[in-house]
């Protein structure tokens, strides 16, 4: 750090700014300094000021010594959280706080200035090299909220968050069973609740902003990655991976004169839209809106669903180029309305820029991103109001969800499954736990042979390269084997298999028969989860005796 910030210069700080200032918008007041500092704090102790609540005192001034407080944590997308109660470090009358996040993926904090307390223009790095993220940082107020900024890994391009952290003094303690004790007596809520409503594990504060608590009002039960709030009765705002912000407005309808400028205007109707995500065209197939989209990126030749193969072949639906690259002048003369593209556009900036230059509202689509397959399913509420089909997609929805716990019926039938496909250069491809697939396979009452590998709070950097040595060693007695078609081509005989690898040949599930293929449309059919888990459940419990019993995977022979 540039300058230390003193302790006893944060008390006198505390206290002019509850006694002198009161609330200082967007942060503390500027601290004290020298003689001065020195000064208020004995003034202050000397008038009975009750700081032995906030900061043990000797002698009139700081003790150096550990301690434990509580925190709260705001921002982020409420899939990250903070281990609380956390270590409160004082030393040469510095405060240091040990952040314990329940994610890998943080590769850096920093201090933003906010109020009067400027930037230390330090970026912090983790201070452990395995397991979830760990990192100390200096402090400056207790019963303040502190800004900090943390990069996250996760998503498709490294991506900095905002998130806002306030220590209570009344909390604070030599021990954390002390600061939990603390806590509890001041009424204090030291855990909240995730996105599926499970309490979250005892310890760990997850962000106020994520979707449960907004379940209520926008209707969002599974997915993570957005968030729907009424804004007026003709204005709605969408906020996608926290940050992205879409203000859905009514045909006709006014926009509010203090809408933030980074909020994108989606205004009613849409009727030529340009579907650069494949993904969400079977949410336009399933409520009957394939009208309202125009263009795509995507060639016949490349869609694995026949009603939308058929249009973009006969040019109902025109394809105007690969996402990066799109025939600008083709979708202006279409008179797009709308553009969804996926997060590949990350990648070529520019052509996002290129499209809003022209008057073109872009969406960021993250559907991909869920790991609940429910989540992944949940977007189709989302485009329902896009489509004016709002009543239609919650109904195709819930009956969804009614189907989807009618399957996972809770029944385990101890069978490991291998889910994989081999590279190009001849390494195998498997599924972190967290994935929407392996989440599938479990409520299918299977279980996963790489449960053990590391998941991924954010549900993005989803698989795991390894050797085919490696492989073998945890799924050569697996009970089935299941390939995944996603980016090889099907294969149709355990021979195919058994060219990438002559390894496969001794695998338990091969000798016994149980090796099956993913079918391509298993990823562009969205909608597909329930069909999907089906398949799974009849596999895993050994029905699956005719392969065309089946819809999204076949069985190698």
């Amino acid at each position: 750090m540039k300058n230390k910030i003193s302790l006893t210069s944060i008390i006198a700080a505390i206290i002019f700014m509850l006694t002198a200032c009161g609330s200082v918008e967007g942060g503390s007041a500027a601290p004290a300094t020298g003689a001065d500092a020195a000064e208020a704090t004995e003034a202050a102790v000397e008038e009975g000021a009750a700081l032995e609540d906030a900061i043990p005192l000797k002698d009139g001034k700081p003790a150096d010594g550990e301690y434990y407080v509580n925190l709260t944590l705001e921002g982020g997308t409420g899939k990250a959280g903070l281990s609380s109660p956390a270590e409160l470090d004082v030393k040469d009358g510095v405060m240091q706080l040990h952040l314990k996040w329940s994610s890998p993926y943080y590769d850096y904090m920093y201090i933003p200035a906010q109020g009067d307390i400027a930037s230390d223009d330090v970026l912090y790095k983790p201070v452990n090299e395995d397991g979830n993220s760990e990192f100390i940082l200096p402090v400056f107020a207790l019963d303040t909220p502190i800004k900090v900024v943390a990069d996250t890994t996760a998503m498709s391009t490294p991506h900095e968050i905002e998130y806002t952290i306030t220590l209570s003094s009344a909390s604070l303690g030599t021990t954390k069973e002390e600061a939990e004790s603390k806590s509890a007596s001041a009424g204090e809520v030291n855990i909240t609740q995730n996105n599926a409503g499970d309490t979250a594990d005892t310890g760990t504060v997850q962000n106020g902003s994520n979707n449960s608590n907004n379940a209520a009002s926008a209707g969002v039960s599974y997915a993570g990655y957005f968030d729907i709030e009424p804004c007026s009765e003709s204005t709605r705002l969408i906020t996608i991976a926290d940050t992205n912000k879409y203000l859905l407005a009514e045909a006709g309808a006014a926009i509010p004169k203090d809408i933030s400028k980074d909020t994108v205007i989606l205004q009613k109707p849409f009727n030529s839209i340009y579907l650069a995500a494949s993904a969400p065209m079977d949410f336009f197939n399933k409520l009957g809106g394939l009208d309202k989209v125009k263009m795509t990126s995507t060639q016949a030749e490349n869609w694995n669903l026949p009603d939308i193969k058929t249009q973009v072949e006969r040019g109902d639906i025109i394809y105007v180029g690969k996402y990066s690259t799109p025939d600008f002048e083709a979708v202006v003369g279409n008179g797009c309305d709308l553009c969804v593209e996926s997060t590949m556009i990350y990648h070529k900036p520019e052509t996002k820029e290129k499209l809003e230059s022209l008057g073109i509202p872009v969406l960021v689509d993250y559907s991909s991103y869920e790991s609940d397959p429910l989540g992944r399913l949940e977007w189709i509420k989302l485009y329902g109001m896009l489509m004016d089909k709002e009543e239609e997609a919650d109904k195709y929805f819930e009956e969804n969800v009614s189907k989807v716990n009618a399957v996972s019926d809770g029944t385990e039938y101890g069978r490991t499954v291998a889910f994989f496909y081999v590279t190009g250069n001849g390494r195998v491809s498997v599924k972190k736990s967290n994935d929407y697939v392996v989440k599938m396979i479990k409520m299918a009452g299977g279980d996963y042979a790489f449960d053990n590998l590391a998941a991924d709070d954010t549900g993005a950097q989803s698989t795991v390269n390894m050797t085919m040595e490696e492989f073998y060693a945890t799924a050569r007695d697996a009970d089935i084997l299941i390939y995944n078609s996603a980016i090889d081509n099907p294969l149709n005989s355990l021979k195919e298999l058994e060219d990438k690898s002559s390894l496969f040949s001794s695998f338990k599930a091969f000798k016994n028969g149980e090796v099956w293929c993913t079918e391509k449309d298993m990823y562009q059919e969205i909608t597909g989860v329930t069909g999907t888990i089906e398949d799974l459940k009849a596999i895993i419990s050994g029905q699956a005796s005719d392969a065309d019993e089946l819809k999204y995977m076949h069985r190698l022979k």
